[in-house]
């Protein structure tokens, strides 16, 4: 993992800083140096070789671009040798890092629990409404509350209109098929069996095609098994009936919307991150939790993922922003974690005076002294302020993201904003 976190921070570091063409050049070969390195061609030692002449050459070079160049090199030397210090050494998780994931999983003000208990309530309604007044066509009005309860209020309008559009035109197209069949039966289920077929094939974002064929479908099936004279009305009047009831819970049945959720996530991935600032403290301070640092990335990563769909539904330039500056940070921490075994007792000893400053507050970073530092170790504490400005510029970005959602849609009564 640390190799891997590694490599991506030169990634980012390169797309970011680097412009001089012979530096890129120089990267470029390196990493074919440890593309051969991983086809058994060449050893780790090579890759340190390489790049020690790198950096030794090409002086110019960004600091942070350095320090991951050297976190790779000493990556593949542990790999080879077989003795890697990466995150847990095989070890068991610790229980607190097992609770952070579980909660992280089965969170109340989320997405996935408004929508379980908003479901699960109205799943219960209609079928109670189904058996107690013995409406035989009341399982339309079941399956379409079912169909119609959404995860996200900003589905829902949308939802709706495709389900009734596809409802009417299947009603349409059976009540003309059934005219014209005359009650064949085998040209009404030829119609009926092509329906099904093109249901199963059609592309599932179409959700108002999908809802003609199997509208269709059933309609036909439905009129071959129990016939009735207001069987179209049926259909019609009970699916109004189901958009109409997911609608309203939709609104009023803990309603989530997607900017609620993008504020959520916000304040969860500033406390991953605080907390992993912390994390990078206690290692200076002679307590390695790597197990701990570990979980943290991961849950890390799992809420980027979540606010990186949410960003591809909405058009939301804070929230994209916001999801670069956080992976970023992210990252940092991991290369910055990693980097304290290598450290100087002088560069630690620096590194934890810029990260002992409250993350929360306003107060000044402290100056720090490099001149008596190495090159690595004076790497590894311009990349500690460097986490500390990120992690406070994001936290003024996260209370944007949370006043932009309260003056568009009001207050999220689930929201906790600790340390402001």
């Amino acid at each position: 993992m640390d190799l891997v976190v590694s490599l991506m921070d030169l990634g980012r570091n390169v797309c970011l800083t680097e412009r001089n063409p012979e530096v890129l050049l120089g990267i470029a070969e390196i990493m074919l140096t440890v593309e051969s390195h991983e086809r058994g061609e060449t050893g780790a030692s090579a890759v340190s070789d390489m790049v020690d002449s790198f950096l030794a050459s090409h002086p110019e070079v960004n600091r942070v671009t350095s320090v991951s160049l050297r976190d790779i090199a000493a990556g593949l030397s542990e790999l080879e040798s077989g003795v890697s210090e990466d995150y847990g050494g095989g070890r068991r998780p610790r229980i607190r890092t097992v609770i952070w994931s579980l909660r992280e999983e089965a969170r109340r003000d989320s997405a996935r629990f408004t929508f379980s208990v908003r479901m699960a309530l109205m799943f219960a309604l209609t079928t109670f409404a189904w058996e107690y007044w013995g409406w035989d066509e009341a399982k339309i009005l079941l399956f379409t509350v079912v169909a119609m309860v959404v995860p996200y209020l900003e589905d829902s309008g949308r939802m709706s209109a495709m389900r009734l559009t596809g409802t009417l035109l299947g009603v349409a197209v059976f009540v003309l098929v059934s005219y014209l069949a005359g009650g064949n039966w085998i040209v009404l289920s030829c119609v009926a069996l092509a329906a099904g077929y093109i249901y199963v094939l059609i592309d599932s974002g179409r959700y108002d095609r999908k809802m003609f064929f199997y509208t269709l479908m059933v309609m036909i099936v439905s009129y071959m098994t129990s016939p009735s004279e207001t069987i179209a009305e049926d259909r019609i009047v009970f699916t109004l009936a189901g958009i109409f009831v997911a609608g309203v819970a939709n609104r009023v049945v803990l309603p989530y919307r997607v900017a609620d959720e993008n504020m959520e996530l916000a304040v969860r991935s500033m406390a991953i991150s605080r907390e992993r600032i912390r994390n990078i403290n206690d290692i200076l301070g002679g307590k390695d939790d790597s197990e701990e640092e570990a979980g943290l990335s991961i849950i890390s990563a799992s809420i980027s993922q979540k606010m990186r769909l949410n960003a591809d539904r909405s058009s939301d330039i804070m929230v994209r922003k916001f999801l670069i500056r956080q992976d970023s940070l992210s990252i940092q921490c991991s290369s910055l974690y990693r980097s304290v075994r290598n450290m100087s007792p002088e560069c630690r000893e620096a590194v934890r005076t810029i990260m002992s400053v409250d993350p929360d507050s306003d107060q000044p970073m402290p100056e720090t002294d490099v001149s008596a530092l190495g090159q690595y170790d004076t790497d590894c504490v311009m990349r500690a302020e460097k986490i500390m400005d990120g992690y406070r510029s994001n936290r003024r970005l996260m209370f944007d993201i949370i006043v932009n959602g309260y003056t568009a849609h009001g207050a999220v009564p689930s929201l906790r904003v600790r340390g402001s």
